[in-house]
């Protein structure tokens, strides 16, 4: 009684209001407290982990007291398994410039994740989540040099100094076109004169610069460069930084970047998946290969029926220090800022500026992603012929700008290249189309069968499954919780919904969904149903969830939805409940969504990138028509009709 009575003095006053009425009998008390956990708003409510607890255990005690169970008061140490952390050191990747020792290179980020073990073994990352989506702990920069106290420096001071860094970091986030790394259109006209006018004895080093800005890769990475006369001798698996230059087809293939962890793919579910390639093949532009040709095919010469390097090891000790001299010569009194790594860099740079998106760009170019955007890369994929597509815009506008007075030739893929690339778990679209018809039928089923015994739970469940996956197909929400717990969530006004479903944050990484016109109308529709249901089921004590989504057991009581609960009602759907952000990431890009609008749509953004922040350009209007342009043109390919037969 004691500790009853405690946990009611210590209620606070603003949770004071969801306490029942005790002059109530204590079975209705009983069946209020149950459902008061669910109402309490954690925005308006301080203190809200422990409120909670304490109108628990009151709800403990009347359950003992009416005999419906044991009260045993919640201790106030978790009881859960305790997860094993792993911390992570990384440099700062928002560094623009290797080549120059920045404020940034000073600092270090620290991750504190799931080891490897946890993480293949936790059910989100099992249901298709990103791993980045995962994090178990603080994530903060940390300063690598000690504080020069006898120079002056103090804890007030590094503090001070720490907060301009974090501006500065949080801009550089944004990864805005045209900043100081990138080199402009002269400067390309200057390192394209150098290298066609190079002598006999810089030959080597002019053909490695100009793989370098072809294919963005680091100058360490381009002299481990392999050459092969066909296609056909390309049979070990491709790697991200070692291309191969094909001779017959004067193109390079390559590796597309891939996460560190990748959810293994059964056997009996690779037959529902779109068809996944790991390599793609890039034309070099004409001229350049004209340039680069008389190299290469004397290295191809012992290619005859394997691969061969491209450099040899004295190319390899020379051509370091011979390509800085050839980029200091080109600086040298003619206002030049080329570096090995601008050069590198800039193609992913003007395939960002083509694409629209971030990730497209570094598929082709090879490089690691920020730390916003690196969940996106788990889940995107695109046509490689598209890739192919941006490649020979960009390259074929460098080719006019190195080669002025040549003829215009313009270079394009001979053969078209199918599949995909980037996530290998991409559901095929008559798969899950056929799975929505499944459950829209059954739905016209049970609406018939509604007078007979058990009609009203089976018309009730139907329903029920037939608007979650038009919830998670449309909105892109992750099955990790109650699939939108509170009705204020939904803005049919503005047409909007906010998602909280990002895991181990704290509910800090809420986002904007716009509502497509048939989602819009179904959820109408369920909830004008599950509202006469309750009414219906209000004459009997059934066991209830004061949430937006639940199901009706035998005994009509309703029942969480969990994604538990929804692997055993989803009959149609057999695949992993986080397949459909695999699926709607590439889907959004092939309308022509730009990247940032489908990362504030997903919810991929790190620190500086949020897209209702300070340093960002969205236009929120603009991203509610293009996204839901996109998505009502989602709904119509994949025969997401409004249901009306309801309850």
């Amino acid at each position: 009684m004691d500790s009853v009575w405690r946990s009611v003095r210590l209620i606070s006053p603003a949770a004071l209001e969801y306490l029942p009425d005790l002059q109530q009998s204590p079975r209705r008390i009983h069946r209020q407290l149950e459902s008061v956990v669910q109402k309490i708003d954690s925005r308006k409510i301080p203190d809200y982990s422990n409120q909670v607890s304490r109108f628990h255990n009151l709800r403990l005690f009347f359950e003992s007291f009416l005999r419906l169970g044991e009260y045993t008061p919640r201790s106030g140490k978790r009881s859960h398994k305790e997860v094993q952390v792993e911390v992570s050191f990384d440099r700062d990747k928002f560094d623009p410039e290797a080549d120059v020792d920045s404020v940034a290179a000073k600092n270090r980020l620290v991750t504190h994740k799931r080891s490897r073990a946890e993480l293949h073994n936790a059910e989100h990352y099992i249901h298709g989540n990103a791993p980045e989506e995962l994090i178990d702990g603080p994530q903060f920069f940390q300063s690598v040099e000690p504080l020069e106290i006898n120079r002056g420096a103090s804890l007030a001071s590094a503090a001070r100094q720490q907060i301009g860094r974090n501006v500065n970091r949080r801009r550089a986030a944004q990864l805005l076109p045209g900043r100081w790394e990138v080199l402009n259109d002269s400067e390309v006209k200057k390192l394209g004169a150098r290298l066609v006018k190079a002598p006999e004895n810089e030959f080597a080093s002019s053909v490695a610069l100009m793989l370098v800005l072809l294919t963005g890769r680091e100058l360490k990475d381009v002299l481990t460069f392999r050459v092969v006369r066909q296609r056909d001798q390309l049979r070990n698996k491709r790697s991200v930084a070692k291309a191969f230059l094909v001779t017959d087809s004067a193109e390079w293939v390559a590796g597309v970047v891939r996460p560190s962890e990748r959810k293994t793919v059964t056997d009996k579910r690779k037959s529902h998946l779109q068809r996944h390639h790991e390599d793609v093949c890039l034309p070099i532009p004409q001229h350049i290969w004209d340039l680069i040709s008389p190299w290469v095919q004397t290295r191809a010469r012992g290619a005859k029926t394997a691969s061969a390097e491209l450099f040899t090891e004295n190319d390899k000790r020379e051509i370091p220090d011979q390509a800085q001299a050839m980029i200091s010569s080109i600086n040298r009194g003619r206002a030049a800022r080329l570096t090995l790594f601008r050069i590198a860099y800039h193609l992913t740079e003007e395939l960002h500026r083509e694409t629209g998106d971030l990730i497209e760009a570094l598929l082709i170019s090879g490089r690691e992603p920020p730390t916003g955007p690196s969940a996106a890369l788990y889940y995107h994929y695109v046509n490689r012929q598209r890739l192919v597509d941006y490649y020979v815009a960009v390259t074929n506008r460098w080719q006019q700008l190195i080669f002025p007075d040549a003829p215009v030739v313009f270079r394009q893929g001979e053969f078209g290249l199918d599949g995909v690339v980037g996530s290998d778990l991409v559901i095929k679209t008559n798969v899950i189309r056929s799975a929505i018809r499944g459950l829209r039928e059954q739905c016209q089923y049970d609406y018939e069968r509604l007078g007979v015994q058990g009609g009203l739970r089976d018309l009730h469940n139907s329903l029920t499954n037939y608007t979650l996956l038009m919830l998670l197909w449309l909105t892109g929400y992750r099955a990790v919780q109650d699939p939108v717990a509170r009705v204020t969530d939904f803005n049919f006004h503005r047409g909007t919904l906010i998602i909280t479903d990002k895991t181990s944050d704290g509910n800090g990484h809420s986002r904007l969904v716009p509502l497509c016109r048939p989602l819009q109308e179904q959820l109408r529709i369920y909830l004008a149903h599950t509202e006469r249901v309750r009414q219906r089921l209000a004459i009997i004590e059934h066991r209830n969830h004061p949430t937006l989504f639940f199901y009706l057991d035998e005994d009509l009581n309703e029942l969480q939805v969990r994604p538990k609960s929804m692997e055993e009602h989803l009959w149609a759907y057999t695949m992993p409940l986080n397949l459909n952000r695999h699926w709607l990431r590439g889907a959004l890009r092939q309308r022509g969504v730009c990247g940032s609008y489908v990362n504030a749509f997903m919810g991929h953004w790190g620190a500086g990138q949020e897209p209702w922040g300070k340093f960002s350009s969205i236009d929120p209007l603009d991203y509610r028509e293009t996204v839901c342009e996109a998505l009502d043109s989602i709904a119509t390919e994949l025969g997401f009709d409004v249901v009306t037969e309801s309850y």
